[in-house]
């Protein structure tokens, strides 16, 4: 089988650091594929731009074949995250995978990502977890005891290296250091903070390849939240969190609570906030109790995926591998019928997402949206 090089990201927005990783990543020689976050990103929120969009951008910056991170794994946290992001990208032939890294060092994420699965880290993330801390801190103040003091892309590389162990999956890991030159390089949250405060100008400074006509958001940054504090206001009824990935142990009972307790949308997630849950905690148990996603559907790896954009290598590398492909790879709506029982659940899901997004755009879209739309091909 052909081989390729794989980035699992969410571009959200394609920055001078992204960019970075994608010139790494095309002096291998090898094809390049992004595994990149659908139109909703890690933490539930909606992508300040379409999937498409982001897809366009990922090609012009080197990326030859750009397929989804579908829904629910771009929402989830790290775990479920990185296997959905290592499994597509395997399943496409990825024999190895480039990330971002605050610490630059291969070596030093491959040994946190040991520590991780060790039983010594299992027993000390017991001992640190208390009713009033959340997993994600427990977690970290584990890792330090050991050693380990991770950002968070070091944190998420760590748990892809897992997941490939998990997936039984022959890929070599390489860290690429963060830029940290102010001059010319600018976070993705701090973009999205200057795009969503219409100083998209400024933002386009920072952001390579980015298209002339982009002028605003493709989303209403606060709408999302006033869905899902409608859907708990009017349609959640107390206990349907139990089985909801990330809305268990009364995490949605809380958010209808709040819901109850808030006079708008806008004081929704603070009214909810304890120290035991982050705000993405939430915003995921949120969103993923809103369109019913299940442990077991994280838990299963993705059988299918859409592909979003190709350059005329990563169009030749696909037809090459024929039937080798390990998952189900779409280009339009159609295809469908193809799928299993279990694919066709993924699907769902995926367009359900789709769907949500498509109501908090900024301009008024019909249903079915991001059916109608097509791979961009370079």
């Amino acid at each position: 089988m052909s081989r390729c090089t794989a980035v699992i990201c969410e571009l959200n927005p394609l920055h001078k650091g992204h960019a970075h990783v994608f010139n790494h990543a095309v002096q291998y020689g090898a094809p390049v594929l992004a595994v990149m976050s659908g139109n909703f990103t890690q933490r539930s929120e909606c992508a300040v731009f379409d999937k498409y969009k982001r897809a366009e951008l990922a090609v012009r910056a080197g990326a030859d074949i750009v397929v989804e991170l579908p829904f629910p794994w771009c929402s989830s946290g790290g775990e479920f995250f990185a296997l959905g992001g290592v499994a597509i990208g395997t399943s496409l032939g990825s024999d190895r995978f480039i990330f971002g890294s605050e610490s630059g060092d291969t070596e030093f994420v491959k040994k946190a990502a040991a520590c991780m699965k060790s039983e010594e880290f299992k027993n000390r993330l017991t001992c640190e977890s208390t009713s009033d801390s959340g997993t994600a801190a427990a977690h970290d103040r584990a890792m330090k005891h050991f050693g380990f003091s991770l950002g968070a892309n070091d944190k998420l590389a760590s748990q892809y290296i897992n997941a490939a162990e998990k997936l039984g999956a022959d890929a070599e890991f390489t860290a690429v250091r963060r830029i940290s030159d102010r001059e010319v390089y600018r976070s993705a949250t701090e973009l999205r903070e200057m795009i969503y405060d219409g100083n998209i100008a400024e933002a386009k400074r920072f952001m390579p390849h980015c298209r002339d006509d982009i002028s605003i958001s493709d989303v209403c940054r606060d709408k999302l939240s006033e869905l899902e504090y409608i859907f708990f206001r009017l349609f959640y009824h107390k206990g349907d969190g139990e089985r909801i990935l990330d809305g268990g142990g009364g995490v949605a009972d809380r958010l209808a609570w709040a819901a109850g307790e808030s006079a708008s949308y806008a004081d929704f997630f603070e009214t909810a906030a304890t120290k035991k849950y982050t705000d993405s905690r939430l915003r995921r148990a949120a969103l993923f109790t809103m369109l019913g996603v299940s442990r077991e559907d994280a838990v299963t790896s993705p059988e299918f995926t859409f592909l979003l954009g190709a350059s005329k290598r990563g169009r030749e590398y696909i037809a090459a591998l024929g039937d080798n492909i390990g998952v189900s790879l779409l280009t339009k709506p159609s295809a469908v019928h193809r799928l299993t029982d279990t694919e066709k659940r993924q699907y769902k899901l995926s367009v359900s997402a789709d769907e949500v997004y498509a109501l908090c755009m900024t301009r008024g879209v019909k249903s079915g949206e991001f059916l109608r739309r097509k791979p961009y091909i370079e």
